[in-house]
């Protein structure tokens, strides 16, 4: 009797058994994605953490030492400054890269883990995070190192003689200054002089001196790669050159980090040809300290004359004044 109730009972078939494994199987294929993807950003926010870790340990001890220290390599969950002081952070994580700032203050860096790839531009306040690609994460990839950054080597190189047997300066007889989205001239054997310009002073921003036809005047070439980007302070950069007559190709020169342009163009007197869209283009207008950066009775579009160098000027007061008549 036992024996028949027992055969009674209904077992599963190797269909419904087959159906109950398809249908785990397509639960896991549904919720295995969920899962990983969340792993995944669980791990890219805590690099992230570590990365701003990293900043803000830069950062205080900059601000204790007065913005002197503008550099720093960035070794596991260490931070060394460029005088060989070690930072420990409280982060963890196997990081590598370079923390840097300009000499206002402005932060830029790029740090990796070998999977995670942080990069932080000039005057921007959000950390991207990226797919780290073998020799991909480092300061050449960020816009900082396309800073401009007109140091001694630049200013003394301008300011040396044409040749042994003159006392002309190559800035006295530089008539043309023109912007780059690549770091060589046409003719890297034609340029008399070559000077790093760079922030990072890695050659990411470089300046030529180049005759021009005459033999006698030279034109100064400024390129980077993807286009020169200026730092804040542009203030006196091109001041006294004399014999400036034009400046070009404007639209390979990013001002959007720029608050100072006073004095840029002080004294002068013989610049005529400038675009003054591409000029302003990409600057704030609110935050922007212009003051003098173009002498009295010069500049304009056609035979130029501006007030606006003992004033502080808006910028469409000095559309204004640049476009009237002489």
């Amino acid at each position: 009797m036992r024996r028949l109730k027992n055969r009674n009972k209904k077992a599963f078939t190797l269909i419904e058994v087959l159906a109950v494994i398809l249908l785990i199987g397509i639960i896991a294929v549904i919720i295995t994605p969920n899962i990983l993807k969340r792993l995944e950003e669980a791990q890219k926010n805590t690099f992230l953490a570590n990365v701003k870790s990293m900043l803000k340990l830069a950062e205080d001890n900059n601000s204790r030492n007065h913005f002197r220290t503008l550099s720093y390599v960035v070794q596991g969950n260490k931070i060394e400054d460029s005088s060989g002081y070690v930072l420990d952070s409280a982060g963890t994580g196997n990081l590598h890269g370079e923390i840097k700032f300009t000499s206002e203050g402005s932060s830029y860096l790029a740090i990796h883990n070998e999977k995670w790839c942080a990069t932080k531009d000039v005057g921007k306040n959000t950390i991207t995070v990226s797919n780290y690609v073998y020799d991909g994460c480092s300061l050449s990839s960020v816009q900082g190192s396309r800073v401009i950054v007109p140091g001694p080597d630049f200013y003394l190189a301008l300011e040396s003689p044409i040749n042994v047997n003159s006392d002309r300066k190559y800035k006295d007889a530089i008539t043309d200054v023109m912007f780059a989205n690549d770091k060589r001239p046409p003719d890297e054997a034609s340029a008399q002089s070559a000077i790093d310009v760079s922030e990072a002073q890695n050659q990411s921003v470089m300046a030529y001196i180049i005759p021009n036809d005459d033999g006698k005047t030279y034109t100064l070439r400024i390129g980077a790669t993807g286009g020169v980007v200026a730092n804040e302070n542009l203030s006196t950069m091109f001041q006294d050159f004399v014999n400036l007559r034009e400046i070009s190709s404007l639209d390979n020169f990013d001002k959007s980090n720029t608050t100072n342009m006073s004095y840029l163009f002080h004294n002068d007197g013989k610049l005529s040809t400038i675009d003054l869209e591409q000029l302003f283009a990409d600057v704030d207008e609110d935050s922007l300290n212009m003051y003098s950066i173009f002498d009295a009775n010069h500049l304009s579009y056609s035979n130029p004359v501006t007030e606006c160098s003992d004033i502080e000027c808006s910028l469409n007061e000095l559309y204004t004044l640049l476009r009237r008549p002489a």
